[in-house]
């Protein structure tokens, strides 16, 4: 027992790393039961610093352990060959495993804004506040499927096609990636089940949203990442990779430039991969200002970048209205209506995004943002809380995927339950082959059940992959060797920008669902 103490705060690198993991997890945990139980955190609360601190010790202390634990078992792993059979051999079981998903949503989930993207090729409207080079890919081709079979069912079904032999082709070299830098038969095993079987990662492969392509973009990028820290990456892998980040979610565009600077910065070792990523930024900036000259593309509005200061306000509006002045209210009346105010909905900012009046907001944005700053001194609390309750589903083990409840998409009505957007969008007619499969999905995706039954409702939920990837990301700083840890700083970005976006969403985290096989070998990131 003596040995262990000693071992515990010896380290102060690691000691450091323990404490705040512990108190992050420990206070997240805690206030996230306020919000989801109560609709408010109490600071004030005994109860609330007893069951924290309780939380922390107990986290603190299993870290402790695995350190002493990792430090006796932890050895220098050979690197391996692995042949190009073994990657086309897992990249063909890969697709063929995603199969049966798309047979069970048939012609695939065309879903997630996929309806609006495609009417914009259609009518030649275009906006870029969604990819302009997805909104061409996915329009496209359902114009092509139509014209080859005389229904955009085939369209769509071609789309999700070409999607599953990239996505399976990525996951595939990110295994064979990490069996070359030590990942054992076992955890081998673990990580295709989970990538090939997991329901969550099968009707994402087959959905025509977004997010799919972006994070294939990100796995692609951190595999690259793990070759370029042991010998080298493939500069043509990396250009696309970036590519891919870039142009598939608007997140690229911020997250990409503040990594090429954390290397410049912090990372001289990897300074060598920084033309590849500029040129890739360049060239995503050249074809996205040809597409806006060419197109007639109305570019996006602020709104969407201003979903958490709004909703901040929008919860002060509802819950203590007479703290604003009557100058101060007319002020935010005209940026989003009353009767929008009225309607605030706790867990998603769209209806006061959508209805943001953005050229009133133009003409002085300092008056707002006035606005804002002095409601924050007055109400920090409600902010706080604001703030949480719109992104718990991503720190909070327990908080379930709700914020689209009673709000309408297409022909149907969201219940409880947001996990997946189970539907068809037209001009896509659902034809399901499997039956069973259907309905299961279905009910995963709509059933607020599922996420309510212990510990299996956990893994399904995008906070539990999130705090696995902070804890991954914590081990790694712990270890000297700066250039492994690199490899966790753009998915740390990208968590940023999901926490500043307008509602929490299983899509927006794929990435951290995807990642799992690397935090299954970290003899690779050492």
């Amino acid at each position: 027992m003596k040995s262990l103490f000693k071992d515990i705060f010896k380290d102060k690198r690691k000691k450091v790393c323990n404490l705040v993991f512990s108190a992050a997890f420990s206070g997240c945990t805690v206030a996230g039961w306020q919000l989801e139980n109560r609709g408010y955190t109490d600071l004030t609360s005994y109860a609330f610093w007893f069951v924290l601190l309780i939380i922390f010790f107990a986290v603190f202390l299993i870290m402790s352990l695995s350190d002493r634990f990792f430090k006796k078992t932890s050895c220098h792993v050979e690197k391996k060959d692995v042949s190009k059979k073994a990657f086309f051999l897992t990249w063909a079981a890969f697709f063929v495993s995603y199969v049966p998903a798309l047979l069970a949503s048939m012609p695939g989930f065309f879903c997630y804004d996929a309806e609006t993207e495609s009417y914009e090729v259609f009518t030649f409207k275009y906006s870029n506040h969604h990819p302009i080079i997805h909104e061409l890919l996915l329009g496209n081709l359902l114009r092509l499927g139509n014209r080859l079979f005389g229904t955009y069912n085939a369209g769509i079904t071609i789309f999700v096609l070409l999607q599953m032999m990239v996505m399976s082709c990525i996951l595939a070299y990110l295994l064979t990636t990490l069996c070359r830098y030590g990942l054992g038969k076992v955890r081998l095993t673990v990580s295709f089940v989970f990538l090939a079987l997991f329901p969550t990662v099968q009707m994402f492969m087959v959905c025509t949203a977004k997010d799919v392509l972006f994070s294939g973009g990100i796995i692609l990028f951190i595999t690259l990442l793990i070759r370029a820290a042991h010998e080298k990456a493939s500069p043509y892998l990396l250009f696309v990779s970036v590519c891919m980040i870039l142009f598939f979610r608007n997140n690229g565009i911020y997250i990409m430039p503040l990594f090429c600077i954390l290397v410049f910065f912090l990372e001289k070792r990897l300074r060598k991969i920084l033309p590849v990523l500029i040129t890739g930024i360049v060239f995503y900036l050249v074809v996205t200002e040809a597409l806006i000259a060419f197109l007639p593309v109305k570019r996006g509005e602020k709104g969407e970048m201003l979903s958490v200061p709004m909703q901040q306000l929008a919860r002060v509006h509802s819950l203590d209205r007479d703290s604003f002045s009557e100058e101060e209210l007319e002020i935010l009346y005209s940026m989003i209506p009353e009767v929008i105010l009225e309607n605030y909905n706790p867990k998603l900012a769209d209806n006061i995004k959508v209805n943001f009046l953005e050229d009133n907001f133009k003409e002085d944005p300092g008056k707002y943002a006035l606005l804002w700053a002095n409601t924050f001194l007055k109400k920090p609390g409600i902010f706080f809380d604001a703030f949480g309750i719109m992104t718990d589903g991503y720190w909070y083990l327990s908080a379930p995927i709700t914020g689209y409840e009673g709000y309408k998409v297409g022909n149907e009505i969201y219940s409880e339950s947001a996990y997946f957007q189970f539907m068809i969008e037209t001009p896509g007619v659902a034809k399901p082959v499997l039956a069973g499969l259907n309905r299961f999905y279905k009910s995963l995706s709509l059933d607020i059940s599922w996420q309510k039954i212990p510990v299996l409702s956990i893994i399904l939920l995008p906070s539990f992959y999130i705090w696995v990837f902070l804890f991954s990301y914590n081990e790694a700083i712990k270890e000297k060797k700066n250039i492994f840890r690199t490899v966790f700083w753009l998915p740390a970005l990208l968590i940023l920008t999901m926490l500043l976006g307008p509602i929490a969403l299983v899509r927006y985290a794929l990435p951290f669902y995807l990642m799992i096989p690397v935090y299954l070998a970290p003899e690779a990131l050492r």
